[in-house]
């Protein structure tokens, strides 16, 4: 099944003119959920017998992305796709880092989940967030060599392969977002298959996709997010992974030999692993939601940020963002806000009248979680500089 592709342009702009003033309470559920904790333990972690420093978490042993380059691996960052690329760097010398280990069955780190995809050769594999740095298990750098437990050691050993360094042929390096022709040749065009979890069915749905005019050399926009597919398969979808099924060239279509162990991986461990990190981030927002809804002295939505810029045309005008609290969508609401000068005087309308703006809106579309900026005209107000004790009045949802 081919699926349109959807490009996405995301520009926020705020320009503020103002001080943000509210008394509503608010709570943002923040980007990085915290999953647990990574813990000192007695297990040594080495890659080709030099010992990396390691930490417990979720019954398995993670380490930390950026000590790779000293084991053999290159670590690239590619900003704009919030991907690191992983590859074994042949070249590469040994450079061991010494580990001290903390007490047993302290935490070491609070791990987060994270908005960062790591990827092993071509393959997503599960990672998470510690103060800035980005971990993963060890053992998925398998696809390089090959894992191995010691119980009575207490030793997990990586050996890694000259031979096998994930090297599919076709010279195409895939990311979260997109494919990477690093051939000295144009293609025509490359074949993917996504992978997603339903969560309602609780199935993995697979859709291919076709991408054309890779030119060397350029980066071609490839993966649709999570979101934007289940918004059109109007299911709720988690993303598991995306392969390369084969590219098209003047020499004809080329096969990716590797795509069967590409698919058991995406849809074995890698699985487990991205759920559980899935289900955890569901069930942590639902929970902050409804403490923000407490805090909210049960309000169902809630005035995180306001300020007053001016218009194109020399008005004033006032920006409120709200969230909603509630697990419905909220379509009509007002609110009332206090109209202050820079001195912070009460701003009267037209001089004479109240300091005090009703805003209204009638006919949006917010959904449970969503957060959204409106702005208001605040015509009669014109010595306004900020606005302040911004009330949620009403909220009518469906």
């Amino acid at each position: 099944m081919n699926m349109k592709k959807v490009k996405i342009t995301l520009l926020i702009f705020l320009l503020i003119m103002g001080s943000c003033l509210t008394t509503s309470a608010f709570y943002i559920v923040p980007s990085l959920v915290p999953i647990g904790d990574f813990i000192h333990n007695d297990i040594v972690t080495q890659i080709n017998g030099c010992t990396i420093p390691s930490f417990s978490f979720m019954n398995m042993q993670v380490v930390f992305v950026e000590d790779l380059y000293h084991y053999g691996f290159s670590v690239k960052w590619l900003p704009r796709s919030n991907t690191i690329l992983i590859k074994r760097d042949l070249s590469a010398e040994f450079s061991p880092i010494a580990e001290e280990k903390g007490v047993y069955g302290t935490t070491a780190f609070v791990a987060s989940s994270s908005y960062i995809t790591v990827f092993t050769g071509n393959r997503k594999i599960p990672c998470y967030t510690i103060n800035g740095y980005t971990a993963i298990n060890p053992e998925d750098l398998s696809v390089f060599g090959n894992c191995e437990w010691n119980e009575s050691e207490r030793l997990l050993s990586l050996t890694l392969d000259d031979i096998r360094t994930y090297d599919n042929g076709l010279n195409l390096t895939l990311t979260s977002s997109t494919v990477i022709n690093e051939n000295d040749f144009d293609i025509f065009s490359v074949n993917l298959r996504s992978y997603y979890y339903n969560t309602d069915t609780r199935e993995q749905v697979s859709f291919d996709d076709n991408i054309t005019n890779a030119y060397s050399g350029h980066t071609i926009n490839v993966q649709e997010s999570a979101a934007l597919v289940s918004r059109y398969m109007e299911a709720p979808l988690c993303w598991l992974g995306t392969a390369i099924i084969s590219m098209v060239t003047e020499e004809g279509v080329i096969e990716n030999p590797l795509l069967e162990y590409d698919e058991a991986y995406i849809l074995g461990v890698n699985s487990e692993a991205t759920l559980d990190i899935y289900r955890w981030e569901i069930w942590y927002k639902e929970e902050m939601r409804k403490r923000a809804l407490q805090e909210n002295g049960g309000l169902p939505l809630a005035v995180s940020e306001a300020y007053v810029a001016v218009g194109d045309e020399d008005e004033k005008l006032a920006y409120v963002t709200v969230k909603n609290l509630s697990e419905n969508t909220i379509t009509d609401f007002s609110l009332s806000l206090n109209c202050l000068d820079w001195a912070g005087n009460g701003v009267k309308y037209n001089g004479t009248g109240r300091t005090t703006y009703s805003a209204l809106v009638r006919g949006t579309i917010l959904g449970s979680g969503q957060e959204k900026t409106y702005f208001w005209k605040l015509t009669g107000y014109e010595a306004v500089a900020r606005v302040s004790d911004i009330r949620v009045l009403n909220a009518v949802s469906q």
